[in-house]
This record gives structure tokens, sequence and C-alpha cells, in this order.
């Protein structure tokens, strides 16, 4: 190849790229400039979908897609801001009448401006109700539409707030008739409570229920005193609490879910089911978690499966006729729920993940008996049915919901098969190269198509958020930056060979305003972005017109180099000591690097992590955040992480039981007096907060 054919490749190889959304060239999070390989990026391509196998392909692929482009279709989907007016360009052949058919069933005519030659324009008025719609033309034999989203300008606001976070595998179990009360004498301090008073004997029974969640609300609410300057509403924040692969295929990690769009059967509480009351629970052989164990989600799995197809044997016996109808019910009118359990007792049938399927059940078609046994299909809806019964009683006792939305799905969970074409195979979504992480890191889930995923609707996607914005108050959407563009990894390539490949945010955010303005049957729920690291400015501006919280994290909040040692969070913003994936704060206050003498003058208190701490929850509680955010662990001074980054589960990550357990930090009155302090009841004097 000469040199000018070179060029000229690689020019028709660039744009290509940019016709395509892709960016090649990017600062890392080092401030590193780097450029993926030619062999890498004609991956990225073909997993879009471009016509081309090697990099001299490019001018032909060009063509081909521009060609493509020059045909004078439809769009695909149009989004357009609550009440203002716009319009859709239609090819000229349509001819005849145009209609608007809303989501509720009714039809709107709408106005189709004639032309003389070029597109046709569709005109909209700003009365339209927001919504899912479609643009129909019924005079066109080829039953052509457009997909038509009118969105809210923006997300619902948050109400200022208070919350403690911990992981819910993590809360071990309120024991004999404590029901989160709070009342009686303080058990001690980290240091001299380890001393376990729990007396449950089986594995399953060391994982906390989804009525436990609900009773740490309960205990929240209930501790809460008289202030004028509380913050009035709480939050209940965990981490994701999605349906995972605990058996096999095996992978515990709440950000790698079967499904976005379904719930975690191993936090039922089989004892609150009513047909737990005539049923003969099996007895467990495991032994109940200790502090500083590691919990064992197999064996756990194993045994809350024996008590929920125990119940359901219960059920189908007729001992609860009404119960019985009611769940009858559920699966002759909710076809998803049909179809999930139909996947998971057809991946007990065929073995690991959907990918490696004979082609008829890959391609979706299950059928009763050869790709799934029946009985199995019944425990996991029964079991999905519980667990939506459960997250329901959960959102609506105690304290408000503050979940947790994961940025992607595993590869071959459920929401990959159902909507297999909005996703893009043989890509794995992950992050460049940073500080932690020299290599990059390679998430193992795949991206949604930025074309195909326009074409369903965005259905997985909706799919996911309405089922979270179902209880939610809060949500917090995971590498918010994933609505306006991701990051690659072609699968054979290492993470510092991806690109950035880029959607149509407008949309994306359309989506999200959407379902949280119906969140709660239309109580609606405020957002919070995960913006952390190296974020383009682009996507804070959104989120500021949008309304979504970003996350003010202190440790990176302060240091050296500020013009004081904390800065100030905003109003619009989530104050927290740290995330899940982060050092405790004891941990953070105790290292090296930590600016102690500085914080501590700021805050007017020694540089004790005690005293510390308890000054920073104050003056976070102080401040203009919308919401302050607290581990319930570094209430006690916890230092061991929940979860290490870039390591899995051998690591120990999502496996360690809390150090109290919920009878001991309920009761701890150090624990009671820093949640007074969070909740802003409580003040520090003398503490200089300016």
């Amino acid at each position: 190849m000469t040199s000018a054919s070179k060029e000229e490749t690689a020019h028709h190889l660039h744009e290509l790229s940019v016709s395509l959304g892709i960016t090649r060239e990017y600062h890392d999070g080092t401030g590193q400039w780097r450029r993926a390989s030619d062999e890498a990026l004609v991956e990225v391509l073909k997993a879009l979908g471009a016509p081309l196998e090697r990099v001299e392909d490019a001018g032909e692929a060009r063509r081909a897609i521009d060609a493509e482009r020059s045909r004078d279709d439809l769009p695909t989907l149009v989004c357009l801001p609550s009440g203002q007016s716009g319009e859709v360009l239609v090819p000229s052949a349509i001819t005849g009448s145009a209609r608007l058919l809303l989501e509720t069933g009714e039809t709107q005519v709408v106005r189709l401006e004639s032309a003389n030659r070029g597109p046709r324009r569709v005109l909209f008025g700003g009365d339209l109700p927001t919504g899912y719609h479609r643009l129909e033309f019924p005079d066109d034999r080829s039953a052509c539409a457009v997909r038509v989203l009118i969105a809210p300008r923006s997300l619902p606001r948050a109400a200022r707030a208070w919350s403690l976070f911990a992981p819910l595998y993590g809360i071990r179990r309120a024991t004999g008739t404590a029901t989160g009360t709070g009342t009686g004498t303080a058990t001690g301090t980290a240091t001299g409570a380890d001393t376990d008073t729990d007396t449950d004997t089986d594995t399953a029974a060391a994982f906390a229920t989804y009525a436990d969640l609900a009773r740490v609300g309960q205990w929240m609410t209930s501790h809460a005193t008289a202030s004028k300057n509380a913050r009035d509403t709480a939050f209940v924040a965990t981490l994701p609490l999605l349906a995972c692969f605990f058996e096999e295929p095996f992978e515990p990690s709440p950000y790698s879910p079967i499904s976005r769009a379904f719930w975690s059967e191993l936090y039922v509480d089989p004892r609150s089911v009513p047909e737990a009351a005539t049923s003969d629970l099996p007895a467990a052989a495991g032994q109940r978690a200790q502090p500083g164990s590691r919990l064992d989600y197999r064996e756990a799995m194993r045994e809350r499966r024996g008590q929920i197809e125990t119940l359901l044997h219960t059920l189908d016996g007729g001992g609860h006729p009404a119960r019985r109808q009611h769940f009858e019910r559920a699966l002759e009118t909710d076809s998803e729920l049909v179809r999930y359990a139909e996947f998971r007792a057809a991946v007990e049938r065929h073995g690991g993940t959907w990918e490696a399927w004979p082609a008829g059940p890959r391609s979706g078609n299950l059928r009763a008996g050869a790709d799934y046994d029946g009985e199995v299909f019944r425990y996991h809806a029964y079991a999905q049915w519980l667990a939506r019964e459960q997250v329901a009683k959960a959102a609506s006792s105690g304290a408000n919901l503050y979940l947790d939305f994961p940025v992607g799905a595993h590869s071959g969970g459920y929401d990959t098969w159902r909507h297999s074409d909005d996703f893009v195979h043989g890509v794995s979504a992950g992050a460049p190269p940073d500080a932690v992480f020299e290599g990059g890191q390679s998430w193992g889930f795949p991206p949604l198509h930025p074309q195909r995923a326009r074409r369903s609707g965005y259905r997985a996607l909706r799919d996911a958020l309405r089922h979270h914005f179902e209880h939610a108050a809060l949500l917090r959407v995971d590498h918010v930056m994933g609505l306006h563009r991701l990051f690659w990894v072609p699968s054979g390539f290492t993470a510092a060979d991806g690109v950035y490949v880029h959607y149509r945010s407008t949309e994306l955010w359309g989506i999200l305003a959407l379902e949280a303005s119906r969140a709660r049957a239309g109580l609606g729920a405020a957002v919070v972005g995960e913006d952390l690291g190296t974020v383009p400015d682009e996507v804070r501006r959104e989120m500021e017109t949008r309304g979504a919280l970003r996350m003010h994290v202190i440790p990176f909040e302060s240091g050296a180099g500020r013009h004081r040692a904390i800065n100030d969070p905003p109003s619009a913003a989530l104050a927290c000591l740290g995330t899940h994936d982060m050092d405790p704060f004891a941990t953070w206050w105790n290292a090296a690097p930590t600016p102690r003498e500085e914080i501590a003058s700021f805050l007017g208190c020694s540089t004790d992590a005690s005293d510390v701490l308890q000054h920073l929850i104050s003056w976070m509680a102080d401040s203009d955040a919308a919401v302050v955010c607290v581990n319930l662990e570094d209430l006690w001074l916890e230092t061991e992480r929940q979860n290490q980054p870039g390591t899995g589960s051998d690591f120990g990550n999502w496996q360690r039981p809390l150090r109290l357990g919920f009878d001991q930090f309920t009761r701890d009155q150090r624990v009671l007096a820093l949640l007074e302090r969070l909740r802003g009841s409580a003040s520090t004097p003398g503490a200089e907060h300016s």
C-alpha cells in the first residue's frame, strides 16, 4: 500500500468512526494521551454493524453507511421536551394523514404539511402529554411509524434529607423479639461490642432479608427527634438488590445482575410469608456467619431455595386459596414474569449462560419440557412474586428507599437474552487507565447498542428504570456518564485499547426524567448521578440542567491545593464520607497523606478519628447539600472495605458481615448520638464551619 493510500484509508477510518459516534483518542485518568489501535477500532466498528473486516475496507464501509443514511427514511425516534412544540421530518412519498397514538390508547390527528419536493413536516403543539407515543401514517402501505417521546424537562427535586447506607447482605439479622425499636442499654463501641448474641443457625438466616431492610428504616425514623433545623426526610440506602447468579454460573457481585428488572430471591424472608404459618420450613445445617468471616452465597441460596420451595408446596396444597389465586393471576397477566421464570428454569436445564445454548433457546424460543422443567419454572416465578411483595412492603414502612441502579447486567443474564438486539456482543463496557487501574478496566457486561436500542424504544433500559422507580424515592445512577458515552473494550483486547462510543444523551435523559416523574405511582423520585472520576464538563452541565444531584465525597473534596480544607457541597448534591468502593472513613483518616491537622483545625476539633467523625457529620448535616449520606459502618469506625475494585469474589468482596449486628448497633448510644448529628438535630458546639 502506498503512503498516499494509507493516508486515504486512515482518513476513511476516521470519518467512519466519527459518523458512528466513536472517539478513539482521549486523555485517560492520568492525563496521558491515548489512541486505540486500528485493529481494536475495526472490532468496535464491526460490533456496531459497519460492513468491514479489516482497515482497508474503511472506505467502502463509509460509503455504504453514507448511502444508507441518505435514504429518505423516517426517523426511528423523536424526543421532545414537555411544553415545547416541535416537528418530525418524513419522506415526501408519504401522503395522506398522520395521527399520534398516545400511550393511553387515545388518538390525536396531527398536521402533515404538504411539500412539492424534499421531506414533509409533521408539526406538534406544546400541549402533548408526557409519555411514549407513536406517530402513524394510516394511508401508507408500509405501515411505518415513529416513536415519539415527550419527556419532562427536569427530574423531580430532592427533599432535604439524611441517609444511612449499608449493604443488605451484611446486616446480621435482628433476633428474638427485637423489632428495631432501639431501646435498651448500649452494647458498647465497635472495639468492645463484637460479642454476638444472634441465635440464627442456618446459613440463609445469616443474610438479612427485605423485612430487615424495613426494620432498619423503621429504626432510623423512630429515633429522630424534633428540631427546627433537622432534615425531615430519611432514606435507607443499600447496594443493588437485583437477582444474581448465586448458583451456577456463580457471580455474586451486585453490579453484575442477571437482570436490572427483577429482585433477588436470596433476600426473601420466608417466615414473614403467609404460607409459613402452615408450612414446616426445613431446618438448615449451615453455621451463621460471624464477624470477620465471609458469607457463603452458594450455601445460603441452597437453603433459601429449600425454604421457598416448601412455601410453594404449601401454596399449591390448597391451604391459602386467596393467595394461590393471586399468584395464578400474576402468571396470567404478567408476561415478563413468565419469560423471566422460563429463562431462569432454562439456565438450570441447559447449564452455563445462554450464549452457549442450542440455537432455539438461544434465540428466545423456550419450550416447556424440552427447555425447562415446569416445577423449576414455577419456583422462580413464585420466588420473584414473593420478592416483589416484600420490597413493596419495605418501601412503605419506615424510611424511604434509596436504591442503586447499576450501569449494566451480566452478559449471560436475562436482559441480554430477552433484549439481545438492544446490546452489543463481542465488546465489554469498562474504563480507561487511571492512577488506580493502570491497565484500565473491562467490566464484563455488554453495552447498549446506540442505534438498535433506539429502534426498540430503549425497551431494556425503560423496563429496568421502571422496576426501580416503582419503589425508589431516590435512585443513584451508577456511572452517569454512560448516558452520554461509554468506554468499549473489544474482546481479545485490553482496556488500554478501548474507545469511547457516544449515545443520544437527550433521549436517555428524557427516559430517565419520564420514569422518575412516574415513580412510586406518581409521587416521583429524585436522582443522584455517580459522577466521580474523569467526567466531561458536558455531563455535569446536563446534570445541573436536569436537576440530578452530584456526588460530593469528602476525601475527594479535601486536601492540599484547595482554597479551604474542605470544599462546600453545592445544594444540588449528595454529600458523603465515601462510597462502597473506597476505604471507610477511619482508614482514610488514619492514612499518611490525609491533611489531618488542616481539616481538624477547619472543623474546630482534635485530630482523633472519633472527634473528627462527629464534627464532619455535623458539618455535612448543616451544609446546603440536598442529601447527606453516611455509611452505617463508619459510625463505629470500621476499617475494612466491602469491596476492592478490580478484584473478584475470591478477594472477599461483597461477603463481609457488619461487625455489629442489628440488635447491637440499634442500641449503641454512640451510634444513636451520631445519628442525631446526621439528621441535623444535634450541632457541634464551637465548630468553625466558615
